[in-house]
């Protein structure tokens, strides 16, 4: 694969946004378009590979990933905030839109989506395999397709069961996630089965990758990005205001000195000369002329 960086752009291009940075570009060979899908919406690489995304990420911005597991990329929406080990995250997970059937969102007849909530494997890889959140959560169960299978937990639609990324807003990177997936196969009559038989997604199995964060790389985090940001917020507006009283203070002294020195000079020309200093100088007084 390959990811802008967030360096300089090269001859010819635009330099590119500081939202690009780490989005890929390329995958398995294919430069910024797959080639498995119906449309080239379908086709598009966008996004990061979801174990990190662009710095400064708003509180209401929708991110994008590339799913290598599911050959596609995918929007990621809001869905709250939490606090981890005293660390600030966004949560993040995939809309509704994302996993309807063509029916309800024309632009997932590029999946070949038949069914809310089931994902299949491009034609081209050739496995019968329909990706789902486990125990068919947010599927359409009033399908005819979805609605044979027995044995689902009460508690389906727990947000347990839901794909869920905690991302740290200041740097993008990835503190927690739940990626939640069920493999199913599309079981479908044939000659050898019965001839009331109906096809049914079979549940195989479900996993749930879920990485964190250690307590020391945390730690760490605080210390090199944390604490230096936040104190710059706090002491930086009071070394603001200090240097600003300083210089106010050294205009109101500088004011204040050469107001006096000018006083100071005005006395000095204006004095009228000792009797003694006239005398050193040859003035006589006009009494004493007049005498003469």
């Amino acid at each position: 694969a390959a990811v802008k960086s967030g360096g300089g752009a090269a001859d010819g291009y635009p330099q590119p946004s500081y939202n690009d940075i780490k989005a890929m570009t390329m995958w398995n060979g294919m430069n910024h378009e797959l080639t498995y899908w119906r449309t080239s919406y379908g086709n598009m690489i966008n996004g990061t590979d979801g174990t990190s995304f662009h710095p400064y990420i708003d509180e209401d911005e929708d991110l994008r990933c590339f799913v290598d597991t599911l050959y596609l990329s995918l929007t990621l929406i809001p869905c709250g905030t939490t606090t981890y080990n005293g660390v600030r995250l966004l949560c993040r997970h995939v809309p509704d839109w994302v996993l309807a059937s063509e029916a309800v969102n024309p632009d997932n007849a590029a999946f070949y989506m038949t069914t809310t909530g089931f994902n299949p494997f491009p034609p081209s890889v050739g496995q019968p395999i329909h990706m789902s959140l486990p125990h068919f959560h947010r599927a359409n169960w009033s399908s005819p397709i979805v609605n044979k299978i027995k044995y689902i937990p009460d508690n389906h639609e727990s947000e347990q069961y839901d794909t869920r990324l905690y991302i740290e807003p200041f740097t993008g990177q990835l503190f927690q996630a739940h990626k939640r997936l069920q493999v199913n196969t599309l079981l479908e009559p044939n000659v050898t089965a019965p001839a009331n038989a109906t096809h049914t997604y079979f549940p195989v199995l479900w996993v749930d990758q879920y990485p964190i964060v250690t307590d020391d790389t945390i730690t760490t985090f605080k210390l090199l990005i944390y604490l230096p940001y936040y104190g710059s917020l706090t002491i930086g507006p009071f070394l603001i205001a200090l240097g600003l009283a300083l210089v106010v203070s050294a205009i109101v002294r500088c004011t204040c000195v050469k107001a006096k020195n000018s006083d100071t000079y005005h006395d000095l020309e204006y004095a009228p000369l000792p009797t003694s200093a006239k005398a050193g100088l040859g003035y006589r007084d006009s009494a004493s002329v007049n005498k003469i």
